[in-house]
């Protein structure tokens, strides 16, 4: 439980080969918080683009933030996009226009010719984004789901990919789908038997040897909404008493990757374990994983309890004013969704 307190050739090639898969391990779980060069590593760069500078060399871009959940009421939304230059850093911020319509915002002068990254950052209110579509103004080329834009002509649109970010909610059933979902004083409730900040199963007693088998269940509470950037892993992390409960096989979910180590945020949280876990999203309705819990060692005793979090990825500004995608910022805290809780009470 945590502490809430808070030859010469062939040695060097195997030496790299250690340092390549230690990285790579790293990146995978979460150990690092990515600065945006590493991230470009991804983008679908324009080729083939010809240039058409107006006189100035200023390309005025505007911008449309567009919820692919959504097909009536509000489809558009107005997120804060930062124009992200080569370097990882902000050029400008262009904010989107709300509706039902399509409305490309005013536009800021981005230098024609350059390239950049149209990027959700820095808030809790939108799923961190970077994945775009454009009609290049010149060719005529659309760039569908790509991550940069060269600036091109006087003018163009930069559409993008923009989901309010909802809330989770848990529900934990036993093995025969009972809901077990107890708490009344929950931050909130739907009164359907799902919660966030909830208790589940108050008062279970557990001995050395004892097994609960479970169904943990998740959703997003919110039409149109999600939680978790689709361009970095999200996780569910718990929190357990390691002299109850193995860290290897105390706590167990299947249908999901163990995290090699511990992503940033559960790591200053102090949680035991995470799980690699998949953005969610309200049209996708429930996520459901089988979670075992096994008392592997010494008889858990009151208060020994299993606490579990859904923790997303987003972006955010670092602190050398580079943007960055991670479960918490460089100060370690919590970027993206409010993380609430849920917890297998044991008495």
């Amino acid at each position: 439980m945590k502490n809430k307190g808070i030859a010469k050739s062939v040695s060097m090639t195997l030496l790299v080969v250690v340092i390549i898969g230690v990285v790579a391990v790293l990146a995978l779980s979460g150990g690092f918080q990515f600065p945006l060069q590493q991230i470009t590593q991804q983008q679908v760069t324009p080729t083939g683009v010809t240039l058409d500078c107006p006189d100035d060399k200023s390309s005025t871009v505007s911008i449309v933030a567009r919820n692919p959940q959504n097909t009536t009421g509000t489809i558009y939304n107005a997120p804060t996009v930062s124009w992200v230059q080569s370097d990882g850093k902000t050029f400008l911020t262009e904010a989107g226009t709300a509706g039902s319509t399509r409305s490309p915002s005013t536009g800021d002068s981005l230098n024609c010719g350059e390239e950049y990254r149209a990027i959700i950052a820095d808030t809790s209110s939108f799923v961190g984004s970077s994945k775009i579509s454009y009609v290049d103004p010149v060719s005529k080329v659309t760039f569908d789901n790509v991550r940069s834009f060269v600036a091109n002509g006087a003018a163009m649109t930069i559409e993008i990919e923009s989901i309010p970010i909802g809330e989770v909610q848990y529900m934990i059933t036993d093995a025969s789908g009972n809901n077990l979902t107890v708490s009344a004083t929950a931050p909130t409730a739907s009164g359907d038997g799902w919660c966030s900040g909830c208790t589940t199963s108050a008062n279970q007693a557990m001995s050395s040897g004892d097994t609960l088998s479970r169904e943990l269940k998740l959703r997003v509470n919110g039409s149109g909404t999600g939680v978790g950037s689709e361009e970095s892993p999200n996780y569910i992390c718990f929190d357990f008493t390691l002299t109850a409960f193995s860290r290897s096989n105390g706590i167990v979910v299947t249908g999901l990757q163990e995290s090699p180590t511990l992503p940033a945020f559960c790591s200053a949280d102090a949680d035991e374990k995470a799980y690699v876990a998949p953005a969610l999203r309200a049209t996708a309705g429930e996520y459901i994983y089988p979670l075992k819990i096994y008392n592997d060692l010494t008889s858990a005793v009151d208060g020994d309890n299993v606490i579990y979090q859904y923790v997303d990825s987003a972006y955010f500004t670092g602190g050398d004013g580079s943007i960055k995608i991670g479960t918490a910022d460089d100060a370690l805290t919590n970027v993206g969704w409010t993380q609430r809780t849920g917890t297998q009470d044991i008495t």
